[in-house]
């Protein structure tokens, strides 16, 4: 594995940063369905719905299990 390079930390701020204005305007629990769907309808990154996409199949409680979730990716 190669270390992130700078732009990849850059990207990977930036791609946090968005998803928690993104999950601001979610109602909690939200399934990973339901965070998709959000993301498609408010024309979220396609980077973003990539990772939203990539979490594992659960109900999320709250804003900060999903950042969590991102974050660990």
């Amino acid at each position: 594995m190669t270390p992130p390079t700078r732009t990849d930390e850059t990207d990977t701020v930036r791609d946090l940063d968005d998803a928690s204005t993104f999950v601001g305007g979610i109602a909690f629990p939200a399934a990973r369905a339901d965070l998709l769907l959000h993301a498609i309808v408010t024309h979220a990154t396609p980077r973003l719905i990539g990772e939203l996409r990539a979490l594992p199949d659960v109900v999320f409680p709250d804003a900060d299990a999903v950042i969590d979730a991102l974050h660990d990716r």
